[in-house]
């Protein structure tokens, strides 16, 4: 078996070409996997977008909190998505300190939502905020 290298959904990846016994189709079984991540990066998870948690009670009561994020999601990002531009009019108008105050009135319902907070600042920080800050000091 001779190992490739190849792209999936913009990853990128090795993988090994097999065929399966008395089937005439050849599968790619990936042996290298970058999600999230330099390479190299020996985290050993990737934390969702969304974090959600179950109790007792939920378990006892047939809930699935992780359902219900999935189907709240589409309002949830539109959540972040607005926090985002209101952290950047506010940075626009009046500078880092507002914009940080602005963020922790905000903040609980980013929370309660279950959004990834670590992942929303990296996010924001890659996105937005290098491109737009107004000195090196920000």
């Amino acid at each position: 078996m001779q190992c490739q290298y190849g792209f999936a959904k913009g990853l990128m990846l090795w993988y090994a070409p097999l065929s399966l016994n008395n089937q005439k189709i050849t599968i790619a079984s990936s042996i290298d996997y970058y999600q999230d991540s330099e390479p190299f990066d020996y985290s050993t998870t990737t934390v969702p977008n969304v974090i959600t948690k179950i109790t007792s009670v939920d378990y006892r009561n047939n809930i699935d909190p992780a359902m219900k994020a999935i189907k709240d999601y589409t309002r949830i990002i539109d959540k972040v998505k607005t926090l985002e531009m209101d952290m950047g009019k506010e940075y626009t108008a009046n500078g880092l300190d507002a914009m940080r105050k602005f963020y922790y009135l905000k903040k609980q319902e980013l929370m309660e939502s279950g959004y990834n907070l670590e992942k929303f600042f990296i996010e924001y920080n890659d996105n937005w905020f290098s491109m737009n800050k107004k000195s090196e000091e920000d």
